[in-house]
């Protein structure tokens, strides 16, 4: 299975998504999860 989390802009929204990326590593050990999130500053 892959896993993705979106929509995560703020640094708050990731605090918030910690547990839930936790949680889905201990149910899914071998699958993969991935974060989406927008930069807030332009990249060089």
């Amino acid at each position: 299975m892959h896993c993705l989390l979106v929509r995560l802009s703020a640094l708050g929204d990731l605090v918030h998504a910690l547990p839930v990326y936790a949680a889905l590593r201990a149910r899914y050990p071998e699958d993969r999860v991935g974060w989406l999130v927008k930069t807030s500053t332009p990249l060089s």
